[in-house]
């Protein structure tokens, strides 16, 4: 990522931040996972959920700063495709989001029903905040503190697995 940001192409970030991302988070996932426990069909479920699904919302970042990326050349997907396709993209990743915890990682897992539910419950507040915020609130600051929201569910969302973990 370092030496994306130091030595790549403002043209090249189209399809290397992401591609770039999706790898990142996946590494660290499935080291994380590992170091808690072995690594079987449960982690790589839980490692391609997150690793993936989070990526994908993630371009919802550069909808922060789409003067400074126009300025640098920099091609994102927010100044393809525009803020209102991409704040809508993102508010439906992340207000199914709950649901697709619970239907892909948290039932597809060994642990107790009751442990996926309190899983994909307790994402729902924060996922379905930054949801909102990113259709109602379009201003530069709204726009960091949802992302800064965002963050959050992405790490509330890591703090599942010890639930994950735990077999019925």
């Amino acid at each position: 990522m370092v030496l994306h940001y130091r030595c790549g192409s403002p043209r090249s970030y189209l399809y290397s931040k992401p591609f770039l991302n999706i790898t990142g988070a996946s590494a660290t996932l499935a080291t994380g996972w590992q170091v808690t426990a072995p690594f079987d069909a449960i982690a790589w479920t839980w490692v391609a959920f997150i690793g993936l699904y989070f990526p994908l919302a993630l371009i919802y970042e550069d909808v922060r700063d789409m003067e400074g990326d126009r300025a640098v050349g920099r091609r994102t997907p927010v100044l393809l495709v525009g803020s209102k396709f991409v704040r809508r993209w993102f508010a439906t990743l992340l207000f199914l989001m709950p649901l697709a915890f619970y239907f892909v990682p948290a039932r597809l897992s060994d642990a107790d029903d009751w442990r996926g539910i309190l899983s994909a419950a307790g994402l729902a507040l924060p996922s379905w905040t930054c949801a909102a915020r990113a259709l109602l609130l379009h201003d530069r600051s709204a726009d960091r503190l949802t992302y800064q929201l965002f963050t959050l569910t992405w790490i509330l969302t890591v703090a599942t697995a010890p639930l994950l973990l735990a077999r019925s």
